[in-house]
């Protein structure tokens, strides 16, 4: 993560593997009421890339002077921040299977995602959120569909 003025860059990623796949299938496949255990990926990876600007200062909303008679618990005038952001998701929960599975169900996850949206920070650890997700998963889900595009709106706090 990266602050620079008014702009917020950050990137996250990881990867993973595991080799005993067969054992995990087998696992779960008894305890499955219908027989047939989840494969896992020998190899999964996600990472994302996001870039946000905070839009509050060009609103003309002052916000790096000191302190406010109306600051409380809930908000603090020069914690103020209202950043737009655009973000890049990459997820395969299963990069490789192992070859005795490829005929076998697979639930999996090869999603790309670009996210658009809003957060609203009355302090720096309050926050209040509203995104737009462009959703590509190239698998269906288990009920057989491919899923959609969504809408998302939360809060979150730092205690």
């Amino acid at each position: 993560r990266h602050n620079f003025e008014n702009w917020s860059f950050m990137f996250l990623g990881t990867v993973g593997g595991t080799n005993n796949t067969e054992g995990l299938y087998n696992l779960t496949q008894e305890f499955a009421p219908d027989n047939v255990g989840q494969v896992v990926g020998k190899n999964v990876y996600g990472y994302y890339a996001e870039v946000g600007y905070d839009i509050l200062p060009m609103l003309g909303v002052e916000t790096r002077r000191g302190s406010s008679k109306r600051d409380n618990f809930l908000y603090r005038r020069n914690e103020l921040k209202l950043p737009v952001f655009v973000r890049y998701e990459r997820l395969d929960t299963h990069n490789r299977i192992d070859a005795a599975f490829l005929n076998q169900p697979i639930f999996q996850s090869d999603l790309t995602a670009i996210t658009i949206g809003a957060n609203f920070n009355p302090r720096k650890n309050i926050v209040l959120k509203a995104n737009y997700q462009f959703r590509n998963n190239r698998e269906m889900l288990a009920d057989g569909v491919y899923e959609g595009d969504r809408v998302e709106v939360g809060m979150g706090f730092i205690f």
